[in-house]
């Protein structure tokens, strides 16, 4: 019996040797003396152009047009938008078309430049936009900002309709909104 626990034992001594050695291997990398010395180390990282822009939503709905918006424009308001970037950035705006889609009846050859946009701050609103920008195929600046989170900014939209040249039918202006790190 005193033999077989010495055996049982010896396997246990065995296994802590083993244990102790695999721990034991030697570390690569500038090493210190016990006299003081700092060793150095460094965090690296590469860090690239980071930029997103949030839109509130996709489509501004125009709704059933009236004779008021043909007597006065449809002013209407667009989504909101964030931008967010580690450097500075532009956010623009741009039509994929020089005219409006047409649904059936309705003028193909409406212009792009018939919705103009204007930007405010989110917290002003659009009843406080002054000045209105023609939508147009090459893209303009709406909003420019620096390296953080830019406060919450409005897209205001001015639609001009007309009598002779609006006829019945559905309407369609696709506008790329982008943001952009030069």
């Amino acid at each position: 019996m005193f033999r077989r626990l010495s055996v049982v034992a010896g396997v246990f001594t065995l296994g802590l040797v083993l244990s102790a050695e695999a721990g034991a291997q030697p570390l690569s990398g500038p090493s210190c003396s016990v006299g003081g010395a700092a060793c150095a180390h460094t965090l690296n990282a590469n860090v690239p152009t980071l930029v997103t822009l949030t839109l509130e939503n996709a489509i501004t709905n125009l709704g059933t047009i009236t004779a008021a918006h043909y007597n006065s424009g449809q002013q209407i308001n667009g989504p909101l938008f964030e931008a967010r970037a580690n450097r500075t950035y532009s956010v623009s705006v741009a039509s994929t078309n020089a005219n409006f889609t047409a649904g059936t009846g309705a003028n193909a050859a409406k212009s792009a430049g018939d919705a103009r946009w204007a930007r405010v701050t989110a917290a002003a609103g659009c009843s406080s936009a002054t000045s209105y920008t023609a939508v147009s195929t090459t893209a303009a600046l709406i909003y420019s900002g620096t390296a953080g989170t830019s406060p919450r900014q409005q897209l205001c939209f001015d639609i001009v309709w007309n009598y002779a040249s609006d006829t019945p039918g559905s309407y369609e202006l696709p506008l790329n909104v982008s943001v952009s790190a030069p």
